[in-house]
């Protein structure tokens, strides 16, 4: 499995480390094991006979945000976080992966998403049964995260959907997730199940909506990867509702009296190159003098700390991640902490409760005129 990334396995092995500085995993534990180099060097002993894969140093390759910092610093633009994916799904197929991990992978195994049988009463929760997979131009993807923890935010996704006059319907396939906590547990197994029966229900669609940049980066570039292929378009709903707002089908009331700032989402980001509509979203509500930008921003942003499974796997480096990102917000005295992603939303949230922290959907949903 390991062999066809020996271009990357080589590179990084004897590269001078040049994103050693940008991995926000290497920061916060401030540890030379968990560079992505020495990661890369792992998999080249493991490769070469030298060492086993076994549950120790399987554990290394789980401190990993797949945030690609490292690919944004690196002058060969290795995907680390590709390689790291195979690493964990040769830990999965040895057994050796952390035990953290055995009820997730359990959990999704048997419901096809990370949160059971408690997921599908979320969507009844949305009373948009007329809208539940009918034909339509587009169909919305809400993604576990949005679902299982900001119903609203879906709703504020149907809400401006439904206001800038589309043909959409919304997801209700029986998995209800991408699969991607499936493939970043290395369970490339039930992750390859999930993505062949969603395609079936995204292929009779023209263009996927979702408001989740992992899901967007699963759906549209991992499916491929796995030999499940999607015809049907896709854009994230702060680039549609941007489009909407532009040509008139949208209007929104200004706020004046709060300051902003937006966190990139990794995905959104450096995935697909999407900077510009959430900051748009943002101006015409709260003008540009209002927006504060972090210094790392754009395609070299930094982690929110709710990546690549490290909640679950190393729950003490994805909080001081956060805590890191966040200094620059407090030292910024913002009212608003915004970004366009739900992990990077939740992530705040259970860092600083009290903190303001929206989605620039959400945002825009509340400034609707008329």
């Amino acid at each position: 499995m390991l062999d066809k990334f020996k271009h990357e396995i080589s590179y990084c092995t004897y590269c001078p480390k040049m994103c050693r500085f940008s991995c926000p995993v290497t920061n916060a534990e401030t540890r030379e094991t968990v560079t992505p180099t020495t990661k890369l060097n792992f998999m080249q002993l493991i490769m070469d006979g030298a060492i086993e894969l076994d549950r120790e140093v399987a554990e290394v390759f789980y401190h990993c945000a797949g945030c690609l910092t490292c690919r944004a610093y690196c002058k060969h633009r290795i995907n680390v976080p590709d390689v790291i994916e195979a690493a964990r799904q040769e830990a999965v197929s040895k057994c050796v992966q952390p035990a953290l991990l055995d009820r997730h992978i359990k959990t999704f195994a048997e419901h096809k998403n990370p949160y059971g049988d408690r997921l599908r009463a979320k969507l009844d929760g949305l009373e948009q049964a007329h809208r539940l997979g009918k034909p339509a131009q587009y169909l919305y993807f809400i993604g576990c995260t949005t679902l299982f923890h900001y119903p609203d935010l879906a709703k504020s996704v149907i809400k401006l959907m439904d206001r800038s006059g589309l043909d959409f319907a919304v997801y209700a396939g029986d998995a209800l997730c991408c699969g991607t906590p499936a493939l970043l547990s290395g369970d490339v197994k039930a992750f390859k199940e999930v993505a062949r029966q969603n395609a079936e229900i995204l292929n009779q669609y023209e263009t996927i909506v979702t408001g989740c940049p992992s899901c967007m980066a699963t759906l549209k570039l991992k499916y491929a990867e796995y030999g499940v292929h999607i015809k049907s378009k896709f854009v994230h709903a702060t680039e549609l509702v941007a489009e909407n707002v532009k040509s008139g089908r949208l209007q929104l009331k200004p706020r004046r009296n709060e300051t902003v700032m937006y966190h990139d989402p990794c995905h959104l980001a450096k995935y697909f190159g999407v900077f510009d509509p959430p900051r748009y979203l943002l101006e015409k509500i709260y003008f540009a003098d209002n927006i504060t930008e972090f210094s790392w921003n754009r395609d070299k942003n930094y982690c929110c700390g709710g990546g690549g499974l490290l909640p679950l796997t190393a729950p003490g480096v994805s909080r001081d991640i956060t805590k890191k990102r966040l200094e620059e917000f407090n030292e910024a005295a913002a009212d608003i902490l915004a970004t366009a992603c739900p992990t990077c939303e939740r992530t705040f949230h259970r860092a600083d409760p009290k903190m303001t922290v929206r989605d620039v959907i959400s945002l825009v949903a509340e400034r609707l005129d008329g």
